[in-house]
């Protein structure tokens, strides 16, 4: 069957526990998604843990070629915490091998920042976790989120405390 539209450019900021992983498989999975990389953010466990969550997915998925930028560990305000009575110690089984490779150098404002000039108007930016690291995108180049053709946020909770 030949496609005739063009994948979808997606870049996922997220803190993986099961939700996000599941969306992020799902992603990999389509052929109408081109995945440009993750980027993660302390949300749903610690910095370091989504970050190895993140590695982990995309290699059990066979795509350790999509590269994975660290970001925000602490929110813009106030005192980050997370539950792990909800999302347990690791946000994810503990049965994912440890990753073979590590997140790239380069943090995940910048990545956001040059992938999203790089391709204008064709990346779609979804957000799954805390939005700290889109607040610093747009602090620190306040116009690279006017560059995406579309920001999806999964967003909310109830009873965090």
């Amino acid at each position: 069957m030949i496609r005739s539209i063009q994948p979808v450019k997606l870049i996922i900021d997220t803190d993986p526990g099961v939700d996000d992983a599941i969306a992020i498989l799902m992603a990999l999975a389509s052929p109408d998604v081109e995945v440009l990389g993750l980027t993660t953010v302390g949300g749903n466990v610690p910095l370091a843990r989504t970050t190895r969550n993140a590695l982990a997915l995309l290699q059990a998925a066979g795509r350790s070629d999509i590269p994975v930028a660290k970001g925000a560990s602490q929110p813009l305000r106030g005192r980050y915490t997370y539950s792990p009575q909800f999302h347990g110690p690791g946000g994810l089984s503990r049965r994912l091998p440890e990753p073979a490779m590590g997140a790239i150098t380069e943090g995940a404002v910048d990545f956001l920042n040059d992938r999203l000039t790089r391709h204008p108007g064709e990346t779609v930016l979804v957000a799954l976790g805390p939005l700290t690291n889109l607040a610093r995108l747009l602090r620190e180049h306040p116009s690279a989120l006017g560059q995406a053709k579309n920001i999806v946020v999964m967003g909310g909770a109830v009873n965090t405390s």
